[in-house]
């Protein structure tokens, strides 16, 4: 009896063993499994999607964690709802899909192209688009900005506005004869949905302008110090935001049949929220396209970088040194004021009294 005990001991042992090793074989199986669906694919959207346990292709630049996409629920309210939680939420779910499903249809008919990739000639036409809705009189900067433009021989200047230009500086350019004046009216909503700031429509109008024309967009206080040959070999070229965090869309370029720009505005459609200033011109189309495809656009080290603001308004900055890192800068003219309590209203003789680095660029573009 007690060799029989042993036996069924045995026996049992046996079974244990053979149904722990199955186990752990099946769940083997599954984890060989789970880290394969995430290995790197040719599309960049699906690698997106990898779990975060598998470490991302740096090629792609972006980060790993945070990846989850949750539906936005951003549009009620901005009352509990910090800069960082945003930066963490990423790209929420209908967005991402229907973004996909887009991308993947222009994809099918060839649209898609690696953009990172220059051109043999430039493709982008050589003219500048500015938008100014309910500003009738020109500033002196945005006077400079054009005029800048002009140094670089564009076929023609374009201004889209609802209230033609006037005043002493638009006198200073106005006879130019490449310089041409469009009625535009300002979006009274963006598809369907209020406006939170005006600015939004400007936002919106240049995006639907360079769809429309193809060029270079400036906004008013950008100023062009260098050529862009180099730059109009892409089909489509956007600048950093100040932050330097994501893309901004103060410098853009782009042919007519440019996908990015396609798809930039289809996030206005998709996800258009009023309360949060940057969120759809910067912000989502770095998240959603930028990071999610890339090639679909060429990030241009533009003159945008926060420096910039003591470069101009607290250091003697010559223009040389600023055209050897880029091809235009912002001017940020609107925070000089409170960054180096610099409330001078700047012109075209006071400039010659003042030494900073604007004053020595705004003199570099007058006297050319």
């Amino acid at each position: 009896m007690m060799g029989k005990s042993r036996l069924q001991v045995l026996l049992l042992a046996l079974l244990l063993f053979s149904a722990a090793t199955l186990f752990v074989m099946r769940n083997m199986t599954k984890q060989i499994t789970y880290v394969v669906r995430g290995c790197p694919t040719d599309d960049p959207y699906e690698n997106s999607r990898r779990s975060p346990e598998v470490p991302r292709d740096k090629s792609l630049q972006t980060q790993v964690t945070n990846t989850t996409m949750v539906p936005s629920t951003r549009e009620t309210s901005t009352a509990n709802y910090t800069m960082e939680e945003h930066f963490n939420e990423k790209v929420p779910a209908h967005v991402a899909q229907s973004i996909s499903k887009l991308y993947h249809k222009l994809k099918a008919n060839g649209s898609i192209i690696n953009d990172l990739i220059t051109t043999e000639y430039p493709v982008i036409p050589n003219v500048f688009h500015y938008v100014r809705f309910n500003q009738s009189f020109l500033k002196f900067y945005a006077m400079l900005s054009i005029k800048s433009a002009l140094r670089i021989n564009p076929e023609k200047v374009y201004i889209h506005t609802n209230s033609p230009p006037q005043g002493h500086f638009w006198d200073m350019i106005k006879n130019d004869p490449r310089i041409k004046v469009v009625h535009r009216d300002p979006p009274t909503s963006i598809f369907g949905k209020e406006f939170g700031w005006v600015q939004h429509g400007s936002d919106l109008a240049r995006i639907q302008i360079l769809r429309e024309h193809g060029g270079i967009y400036l906004d008013n206080d950008c100023i062009v110090i260098n050529e862009f040959e180099r730059e109009r070999k892409h089909h489509c070229v956007v600048s950093k935001s100040s932050e330097e965090r994501h893309m901004g869309n103060m410098f853009m370029m782009a042919t007519t049949d440019c996908v990015f720009m396609q798809l930039y505005e289809e996030l206005y459609r998709l996800d258009y929220q009023r309360h949060i200033w940057y969120y759809n011109g910067g912000e989502l189309p770095q998240y959603a396209l930028l990071d999610q495809y890339p090639g679909i656009a060429f990030m241009a080290d533009e003159g945008v970088a926060q420096r910039l603001i003591s470069l101009l308004w607290n250091e003697n900055t010559d223009v040389e040194y600023l055209q050897k890192y880029w091809s235009v800068v912002h001017l940020y003219y609107g925070h000089k004021d409170y960054t180096y309590n610099d409330t001078t209203d700047y012109n075209e003789k006071n400039i010659y009294n003042i030494s900073n680095g604007f004053t020595k660029l705004a003199r570099f573009i007058l006297d050319d």
